[in-house]
């Protein structure tokens, strides 16, 4: 059981130390900056709490079960200038503060956004995303 408040941050681990039981470990070797893109979007998150059930109070639980079948942007579907501007992005992200990264999660939303919206006759908008990330976290504005 994953419970997650507010945020959630996937971690580069590079040496593959051991964690605790609070964190699930994702083992990706091919791709791992457009991984890291992709699984701190926005998008991505708005599919985990999708999946998730709520505690109350902002507090949100997954199973592991669960979290393993959350439907995750492929990055070998991406094209390869998109795949090249989210290897830098990811590489960014892993320097950068996670608690101060939002404007280059922006920029990997905008790249995945328009990946996703060649490939579907439903466009889908940023703006719709982050309402529905803000109506989660309890942020109606």
């Amino acid at each position: 059981m994953f419970l997650f408040r507010n945020s959630t941050h996937f971690i580069y681990n590079p040496k593959k130390l051991l964690v605790s039981d609070n964190f699930y470990n994702l083992y990706v070797n091919e791709d791992i900056f457009e991984t890291i893109s992709i699984l701190n979007s926005t998008i991505t998150k708005a599919t985990l709490y999708k999946f998730s059930r709520s505690q109350g109070r902002g507090l949100f639980k997954i199973q592991l079960q669960q979290f393993k079948d959350i439907p995750v942007i492929n990055p070998k579907s991406l094209d390869k200038k998109s795949k090249e501007v989210l290897n830098q992005f990811g590489q960014k992200l892993i320097m950068a503060d996670r608690h101060n990264s939002q404007e280059i999660i922006k920029e990997i939303d905008s790249v995945l956004i328009t990946e996703i919206n060649k490939n579907q006759s439903e466009r889908i908008n940023k703006d719709e995303i982050y309402a529905f990330i803000d109506k989660i976290r309890g942020k109606n504005e």
